[in-house]
């Protein structure tokens, strides 16, 4: 309890961190209200906090980073987001723009702080060899469950449409996804003057696209996303409308009390047809991608504010 108090702290001190720092990004008192409203209201950040967990900490260093380059402080920013990349690797994504700004100094601090926190796995074969087949290479389809709110899982439940899914195609069509989102949103971060703002939203939108182990609380990462891209599109209102309708989407909480009819507790998905469970899997995943993909579109065109 004591480890958990002192993480809700620091997690909470970060939080207020990404508050304070709204000022620099949206100078509009009203609409600077509701976004931090909008942060405190988010059902994935209480399932974070509730849960202990890191991913919430880890998009807020990189906010935090992307707010203190945008005001000079490259020192800072790369002390910031040195250590996201450490925590949870989703922050990788953010390299080719690092990059293409030639950011060495966030680069080299990153590339120190990521070998000293992987350093333990080279004396440990068995548990690199475990974390890698977790991640990437196991084939997992009992956790496409109703707890497994990504796109890889959308796509089982698409797949299920049709009788039992085949892993191998599972796999395949994940990999595809995933390997073309990841290039589509490098080809778009490493454009000539493509928007900090944007570039760092693409990156963090790509954890529960792309990660096969999307759970609710993941979606934390649309807070910090969105609220750079609404700074970037303040002046569009259809894009602006855009994410607050996916904010929604995100927020709500998912309905596994209501639309359980005697399921197993923990697969209570058993219990629906397969076009509910294709349903239910579709709202969070499309939600991120519609802004995400919006996003892409717009640093290929660079036609930011």
């Amino acid at each position: 309890w004591l480890a958990y108090g002192l993480w809700l702290a620091i997690t909470w001190a970060l939080l207020l961190g990404c508050l304070a720092v709204l000022p620099h990004l949206i100078q509009e008192p009203v609409p600077r209200a509701l976004i931090a409203a909008a942060w405190l209201v988010f059902t994935p950040l209480h399932l974070e906090l509730w849960m202990g967990q890191f991913t919430f900490a880890t998009a807020a260093l990189v906010f935090l980073a992307v707010v203190c380059w945008r005001v000079g402080r490259a020192r800072t920013a790369a002390a910031l987001w040195a250590p996201a990349a450490a925590i949870k690797l989703y922050p990788l994504a953010l390299v080719p723009w690092l990059v293409r700004r030639r950011r060495v100094g966030a680069l080299t601090t990153g590339a120190i702080v990521l070998t000293a926190a992987l350093a333990w796995l080279a004396w440990h074969p068995d548990e690199a060899e475990y974390v890698w087949r977790l991640n990437v290479s196991e084939v997992d389809l009992e956790s496409m469950h109703a707890g497994n709110l990504g796109l890889p899982a959308l796509w089982h439940a698409l797949l299920s449409l049709g009788g039992a899914v085949d892993a191998h195609a599972f796999q395949i069509g994940s990999a595809v996804l995933a390997l073309g989102l990841l290039a589509l949103s490098t080809v778009a971060m490493v454009r000539r003057g493509a928007d900090d703002r944007v570039a760092a939203a693409v990156a963090l939108l790509l954890l529960p696209l792309v990660s096969k182990h999307a759970w609710e609380h993941h979606y934390v990462v649309a807070l910090p996303a969105f609220t750079l891209l609404y700074a970037a599109w303040r002046t569009r209102p259809r894009y602006v409308g855009a994410l607050a309708l996916a904010y929604m989407l995100l927020c709500l909480p998912t309905p596994l009390v209501l639309l359980q009819e005697g399921g197993p507790a923990w697969h209570p998905e058993q219990a629906w047809s397969p076009i509910a469970r294709a349903g239910y899997h579709a709202v969070k995943p499309l939600a991120a991608l519609l802004i995400h993909l919006i996003a892409v579109r717009e640093l290929i065109r660079g036609d930011q504010d």
